[in-house]
């Protein structure tokens, strides 16, 4: 995509897609409570659509389109809430396979990844440790992979993982592994957000060594990067879409004969909430485009994260409150 009337176009077909299937909390949650935690109509859809592609090189079937259309994209996954992982399953360890990946590998996973037949997870995270600063005690020896990772966002739905394990050198390597391979066992669970993580325990499973082995531990500061700022567009849309709800409420909502919204009171945190949302996609507009400069700034990527987290708890609450603290006792 070259323009912004390219790239607003294909949002709002994203946009309408997710409307027709998430009009509302109840149809959300009923594809959000199944065993899988999404739709796989959804899921083909937006396959069709190659919106798992959306960043990918032409040559390995995607569309080569910039990281601002895919933020563009993700606020509309926000929008809705829509349990689809596309970052935890496609963008984060599809970006790791693009970084690192032989020409070999790169087209046999990013092909079918790109339309959606393929869903990958990264396992890296283990217990005791936590980002930035992982602890890796998996091990591959003899191409064998041993080790326990936890947790697993997307895993239960994985096809393909991407594992990190020290090398039979030492090094930090990132291994491909057959998700249903004998020697995987991995146990589900709902995460907080309501999609699905995993506790996944290798055994001597079969492992492919992805790329030659070296720039690992860049690649994963860069992805770590990429990931904040991309989770962060996201958010974005949820916000906005919070605010919108909101204010239609207070429009509609009578008290005494008069709508809620006659008061100036609400008018003015409605205009806040506004104002705070939108210095909020500002902040993330930029890390996005630091992205697009081929930039991973870590210091950048931090400042985004930490707006977000701050926002977004000031505007959930308010949200809440403007409703009249409906489910607050």
């Amino acid at each position: 995509m070259t323009t912004m009337t390219e790239q607003n176009e294909f949002a709002e077909a994203v946009r309408s897609l997710l409307a027709a299937h998430y009009e509302n909390v109840t149809a959300r949650n009923a594809v959000s409570d199944t065993e899988l935690g999404f739709s796989e109509e959804v899921w083909n859809a937006l396959g069709e659509m190659n919106v798992q592609g959306l960043v990918f090189p032409e040559e390995f079937g995607g569309l080569e389109a910039s990281v601002e259309d895919l933020a563009a994209v993700l606020a509309e996954v926000g929008r809705v809430l829509a349990p689809e992982p596309l970052l935890d399953a496609v963008f984060i360890p599809g970006f790791l396979v693009e970084r690192l990946g032989t020409d070999e590998q790169k087209t046999r996973i990013l092909n079918p990844l790109s339309t959606g037949e393929l869903k990958l997870a990264l396992a890296h995270e283990e217990y005791g440790s936590r980002w930035p600063g992982i602890r890796t005690a998996a091990t591959v020896a003899g191409g064998k992979l041993t080790g326990k990772k936890f947790p697993v966002a997307a895993g239960p739905s994985a096809d393909l993982l991407v594992v990190s394990a020290k090398q039979e050198n030492g090094s930090l390597g990132l291994y491909l592994v057959d998700a249903k391979a004998d020697g995987v066992t991995s146990v589900s669970y709902p995460t907080n957000d309501e999609r699905r993580g995993a506790e996944i325990t290798f055994d001597g499973a079969a492992a492919e060594l992805l790329g030659t082995g070296a720039d690992v531990d860049e690649a994963l500061a860069d992805m770590y990067v990429y990931a904040q700022i991309l989770q962060s567009a996201e958010t974005v849309g949820s916000l906005r879409e919070g605010l919108k709800i909101t204010v239609a409420y207070i429009k509609q909502r009578e008290q005494f004969g008069k709508p809620l919204s006659v008061h100036q009171t609400l008018q003015h945190r409605a205009s806040d909430l506004h104002v705070l949302n939108e210095l909020t996609a500002n902040i993330v507009v930029a890390g996005v485009e630091s992205l697009a400069k081929g930039e991973f700034d870590t210091k950048l990527a931090s400042q985004v994260k930490l707006q977000l987290g701050r926002a977004g708890t000031q505007a959930a609450e308010q949200y809440v409150q403007m409703h009249g603290g409906i489910g607050i006792t």
